[in-house]
């Protein structure tokens, strides 16, 4: 693998529900009008809800992390073994590519989630479907969370979509019932190992997924989770398969690209390249997979 750089708040009207701020309240650790007094601070100043709810005295850093032990659900479940043997920094975690992808998170720690100018918000795209871009997230999104990252994975392809099978997750609600509105806070599902993994998977593929993604939907769920999570990385569809990757990237300001040895076509890849360019869409790099067994 290579990698070459290029240069929730609580829900009110018009906001997408905050699931942190829903736990807390359901938990008794605050009331509804101290997370209606979060929400106002985050407004006005912006910042993550857990910390302002910290430095306004609401709750301490214990009590965070007893309310995110009990949403995970007893220890180990999932258990690790329910990851696909394609996420290998779970199943080979001292291998030659388990280390890639982690000097690869390293980097794009450095040149976008922590740097002036970056965001906590990256779109992984692809020319061609067996580029390896699903994989590619599964893996990066473990990786930040098992360096501590309070980590979200939203499964964006619509119409392929792997990460309920590569992260072992069932057919529950995700990023299609959010988008249409018939779900919220329970899109969001918690993966137990790694602690501070979070994934939306898209649950049954819907008809119209042009239309779900160009609605304001999507930046409201975007604006949302960057109020709680350091990283968030969404997978998209290929551009061989339709434009879909395109409102997803530039919700996001930034596209990784994906492509795999012996298999991406360069012209292809060079037509997303320019096609994010134009749209205003920042490279933040691209990396390389070995070539499929």
């Amino acid at each position: 693998m290579t990698e070459m750089p290029r240069g929730m708040e609580p829900e009110e009207q018009g906001h997408a529900p905050d699931p942190l701020a829903e736990m807390l309240v359901q938990s008794g650790l605050i009331t509804s009008e101290q997370a209606e007094a979060v929400a106002r601070m985050s407004d006005v100043r912006g910042g993550r809800y857990d910390e302002l709810a910290v430095e306004l005295g609401f709750i301490t850093a214990d009590d965070l992390r007893s309310v995110l032990a009990a949403r995970r659900g007893p220890p180990g479940l999932p258990p690790s073994s329910s990851f696909h043997e394609d996420v290998v920094v779970i199943h080979q975690p001292q291998s030659r590519q388990a280390e890639d992808f982690r000097s690869l998170r390293n980097a794009l720690t450095l040149r976008w989630f922590k740097r002036q100018g970056g965001a906590r918000t990256l779109a992984v795209v692809s020319a061609d479907r067996g580029d390896g871009r699903s994989v590619c997230a599964a893996n990066l999104a473990t990786c930040f969370a098992q360096a501590g990252m309070r980590t979200l994975l939203i499964d964006a392809d619509m119409r392929f979509p792997r990460q309920h099978r590569l992260l072992g997750l069932g057919n529950h609600p995700g990023l299609a019932n959010y988008l249409s509105g018939r779900t919220r806070e329970s899109a969001y599902q918690t993966i137990g190992v790694p602690e501070t993994l979070t994934v939306i998977p898209v649950s049954e593929p819907p008809a119209n997924p042009q239309e779900l993604l160009l609605g304001a939907p999507l930046n409201e769920l975007i604006a949302s989770a960057e109020q709680n999570f350091e990283i968030i990385l969404i997978d998209t569809p290929a551009a061989s398969e339709s434009n879909d990757y395109q409102p997803i990237a530039a919700a996001s300001r930034g596209a990784l690209v994906v492509t795999r040895e012996r298999h991406t076509r360069v012209r292809s890849t060079a037509r997303l390249i320019n096609s994010c360019e134009d749209l205003g869409i920042e490279m933040v790099g691209a990396t390389m997979l070995p070539a499929a067994r």
